[in-house]
């Protein structure tokens, strides 16, 4: 994950250090205060910022971790950030053909890999999310480039439900039955101690104390958390992802965009993954600790609050597609669902077939082929060095037979 997050990284931060250069030398040195930007440097910023979010095929292709899903929300959102303000500035990016295919060829394999993975997981002892989550973040990336691209210059919504929800799922993920059952550190020992008198007094007074520990929302509540995030990452209704999702619809349905079939197909994958995933929500036997609790508490509450207004005092205000009919996004929204239910109901009896889809469009095998070549191509490099100027110059042999010639000639 470190390896495939910095080359594309540096190559981000070399071609704003080339923008910078370059705008210095165009406009001057109060090149950032300056209002007009050339096209040309902001098309360059906004490659920066499509490399700086990963965008597939340039996507990590091997998360099994929280700890590394969680490294890759910080660069993800830089990058995505960087974007939307380019294209605030000036839709330049737009105009050109390749940000809209590499958005529709990115929504195609996260959704793809988000069901191939979900499904891969359901036969695994312990449901591992890495899977569904790295397929989500393929997804949810495609989705905001289009976003900036069909609708330059509103608030970016998706941003925001990108980086709560999977950032919700990664301390789901990171609060496994494993960690639940680690032993507290001594001074929480102590604090326990304490509390228990008080806590068997309260639980005399109040009877309906011990019927609530015994209830399932006591016991299997958390898992509405995670299952929250994953509904804003749907789209549904009344959450933060509705505010990018159905914007995105309706842009793309108003343009006659193509790129709305994409992204339909590759929902219908979503929406498998998606069941598959609260499926293994609610069969999970986790239960997270307080600290994972309380931070999973306060990002859904940001995450509902956001999608039922509470952001537009923030400058978070909603973004409207007129002239499209609701019942139209509505019935576009729903399309996807009927197939992805069928596409999971489909997974118990494909079981070889999630695994080639994992192969094959995590492009694995690409990268092992480039890698392959690479080393070939250094291995001739260093032959050629050898060769040249190192220690088996091919000099020297020249020199003797010079030397030889030299020889028998004099004699």
């Amino acid at each position: 994950v470190a390896l495939s997050t910095a080359v594309p990284g540096l190559a981000s931060t070399l071609i704003l250090v080339l923008c910078a250069v370059r705008l210095d030398a165009e406009v001057g040195h109060a090149s950032f205060p300056a209002r007009q930007i050339p096209a040309s440097i902001l098309v360059l910023v906004g490659v920066a910022g499509i490399l700086r979010a990963q965008v597939f095929p340039l996507h990590a292709r091997r998360v099994h971790r929280a700890t590394g899903a969680a490294a890759l929300l910080l660069p993800t959102g830089a990058g995505l950030y960087l974007l939307a303000r380019v294209q605030a500035v000036a839709p330049v990016l737009s105009a050109q053909g390749w940000p809209v295919l590499a958005g529709s060829l990115a929504v195609l394999a996260g959704g793809l890999l988000a069901w191939s993975g979900s499904a891969r997981a359901r036969r695994l002892p312990e449901h591992d999310p890495g899977g569904l989550w790295h397929g989500l973040l393929i997804h949810q990336v495609g989705a905001a480039l289009l976003f900036a691209l069909v609708l330059p210059g509103t608030v970016p919504w998706p941003l925001l439900s990108l980086l709560l929800a999977l950032a919700l799922l990664v301390v789901w993920w990171d609060a496994n039955p494993g960690a639940a059952a680690m032993r507290p550190p001594a001074w929480l020992q102590s604090v326990g101690q304490r509390i228990d008198p008080w806590r068997r007094q309260l639980a005399e007074r109040v009877p309906s104390l011990s019927r609530w520990r015994g209830s399932w929302l006591a016991r299997r509540g958390a898992v509405l958390l995670p299952a929250l995030a994953l509904a804003s990452l749907a789209g549904l209704p009344f959450t933060a992802g509705a505010r990018a999702r159905w914007p995105l619809y309706a842009a793309l349905l108003q343009d006659g965009n193509p790129s709305l079939w994409a992204l339909l197909v590759a929902d219908a994958f979503l929406a498998a993954g998606l069941v598959l995933g609260l499926r293994g929500l609610f069969t999970s036997t986790s239960r997270p600790r307080s600290l994972s609790l309380l931070g999973m508490l306060l990002l859904a509450a940001v995450l509902l609050l956001s999608g039922l207004g509470g952001g537009e005092n923030a400058g978070w205000q909603p973004v409207r597609v007129p002239g499209v009919s609701a019942w139209g996004l509505g019935l576009l929204y729903a399309l996807p669902w009927f197939a992805g239910i069928w596409l999971a109901s489909l997974a118990a009896r494909w079981r070889r077939v999630p695994s080639v889809v994992q192969s094959v469009v995590g492009l694995g095998w690409l990268f092992r082929v480039a890698g392959r070549i690479g080393r070939i191509l250094e291995g001739a490099g260093f032959w050629l060095g050898q060769v040249g100027e190192g220690a088996g110059w091919f000099g020297w042999a020249l020199i003797i037979l010079a030397l030889g010639a030299i020889f028998l000639s004099g004699r």
